[in-house]
């Protein structure tokens, strides 16, 4: 049987946290990205995502008592603040009214960005530059990229942007590129558009604008937005010689050069690239060049995500209150009898029954007198 509790969601997002630093930890390692593929991170990505959309407890999972934690942030929660029209506005309304409010601000920031990406450069035309539509062609025919795209230039773009889900659009500044370097910005660019990038973005987007109050959510975007470039760097690799290499990472480094010159100028449009600033270059080129992939290292990891994904099933977090201490001074203070009946011993004060006990060890073990009870 499959629930779907407050507790089950609670522990959902406890477990999660773990799994962010865990999934952080890992995208920092150079061990680890020059040993395993990284469909690895993508399979561990799904399993957190598969662990938000479906924070279920099982019937037969374990279940973890907080006498302390939670029960104070219960009761804090259900503290009242105030009353409107005869409603009693409690901390959680409060804090929910908060949590959505983000939502939509953090959501309408996103969407405002890309609206005005496209509002002020949608409209222009595609590139007109021969140079430009013929590299972008023969880099799409060597490497059979079917999808059409639309390359925009303009003073006003900082720095070389993809977007699109449907429609593949590549916005770049109007800087001097050399043809080779025009050929690996839009190997590199395609390689995204080639492996749907930009759809895993929009998912890791949505979980920031949803869980924006959680300070994790920022290293594992960043974290994500890295390893989607080491990704695609590490798809253009395959294609190219060890030359060849040299110079993709060679045009990595200007650009990134070029774009932080113009960035410190402070110019009146800003639109840049939001997941390119968070790439760790010299682990890219670290992966690019000397990645050999460890089976036994790779499996081990894969053990690892599987085992974790199914502990974090196996048990569910939820208060529990200890019982009010007794005070039995009043009993032994007090004229009282025990009589055995229905196969219980019942103390009686004042022929009006006070407590049940089960067994003569409770009876013992309170320290309570009794003579011999015919059963």
């Amino acid at each position: 049987m499959i629930l779907f509790t407050s507790y089950s969601f609670i522990t959902a997002i406890l477990v999660s946290n773990l799994f962010f630093v865990f999934f952080v930890c890992l995208s920092k390692s150079d061990k680890i990205l020059l040993h395993i593929p990284l469909r690895v991170f993508a399979v561990f990505g799904t399993a957190l995502l598969v662990k938000f959309l479906f924070p279920v407890e099982f019937v037969h999972a374990k279940v973890i008592s907080s006498f302390e934690i939670f029960p104070t942030i219960i009761r804090s929660m259900e503290k009242k603040l105030f009353t409107i029209g005869g409603f009693a506005v409690q901390v959680r309304w409060l804090l929910l009214a908060v949590w959505i409010a983000g939502i939509f601000c953090i959501s309408w920031s996103r969407i405002h960005f890309y609206r005005q990406l496209i509002h002020r450069f949608g409209h222009l035309p595609s590139v007109c530059d021969e140079r430009y539509l013929k590299i972008l062609e023969e880099v799409k025919k060597e490497n059979g990229y079917q999808f059409e795209t639309t390359v925009i230039v303009d003073g006003n773009i900082q720095t070389i942007l993809e977007y699109g889900y449907f429609r593949q659009i590549i916005f770049m500044p109007n800087a001097m590129y050399s043809q080779d370097e025009l050929r690996y910005i839009f190997l590199h660019e395609l390689e995204h558009f080639a492996n749907k990038t930009n759809w895993i973005k929009l998912v890791v987007i949505i979980l920031e604008c949803v869980f924006w109050w959680n300070p994790l959510i920022y290293p594992f975007r960043n974290a994500c937005s890295h390893l989607l470039e080491v990704y695609c760097d590490s798809c253009v690799s395959k294609k190219l010689d060890k030359r060849e290499k040299i110079a993709y990472l060679g045009c990595l480094i200007q650009e990134m050069k070029r774009e932080s010159s113009v960035l410190c100028r402070k110019k009146k449009y800003h639109f840049s690239s939001q997941f390119f600033w968070q790439s760790n270059l010299k682990q890219r080129f670290s992966v690019m060049m000397q990645y050999e992939r460890n089976r036994k290292f790779e499996i081990a990891t894969y053990f690892v995500v599987f085992a974790l994904f199914s502990l974090s099933y196996g048990f569910v977090l939820q208060p529990e209150y200890k019982p009010p201490e007794l005070n039995l001074e009043h009993i032994y203070n007090t004229d009282y009898v025990i009589e055995y009946e229905d196969d219980s011993y019942t103390l009686y004060i004042d022929d009006e029954p006070e407590m049940i006990f089960m067994s003569l060890e409770e009876i013992d073990r309170l320290g309570l007198q009794y003579e011999e009870v015919e059963k």
